[in-house]
């Protein structure tokens, strides 16, 4: 049976096919073997070399960003902004905010260090919060 890879407009690969017939088309090239390492791929002058590193962006919503905290870090954190300027103002910044970029340094983000330096989070739990690979789910 005859494997094919797919190629994007850019030459990359998209994915791998195999057939019980050949195929005719410029974005549809013959491989000798069903080999999923080319996805990703880039074809060049009938080689395929590593394709450009994806980065994807580090938003997530709002829902993942308080899941990734324990019900009593948020309670704790929601109970300090009745009597703690800071932060409420934490807590009101966080509540404006549409998503959460973790990379961004974001004032919701930058007021961490604040929320340990309170005792709402321990410097484990906030690095965790802020580090953890973002999930599908998250985005």
């Amino acid at each position: 049976m005859p494997n094919y890879v797919q190629l994007d407009d850019n030459n990359l690969v998209v994915g791998i096919n195999q057939t019980t017939g050949t195929i005719d088309a410029a974005h549809m090239i013959e491989i000798a073997e069903y080999d999923t390492t080319l996805l990703g791929k880039k074809y060049e002058n009938g080689v395929f070399v590593d394709g450009p590193v994806v980065v994807l962006p580090s938003i997530i919503t709002k829902i993942a960003f308080l899941d990734r905290m324990t019900d009593a870090e948020f309670i704790a954190i929601i109970n300090a902004a009745k009597t703690d300027a800071e932060v409420e103002l934490w807590k009101t910044r966080f509540d404006n905010a549409t998503t959460i970029d973790l990379n961004d340094g974001s004032r919701v983000v930058a007021g961490f260090p604040m929320l340990v330096t309170k005792g709402l989070l321990t410097q484990e739990r906030a690095t965790k919060i802020l580090t953890d690979p973002i999930q599908p789910n998250e985005r």
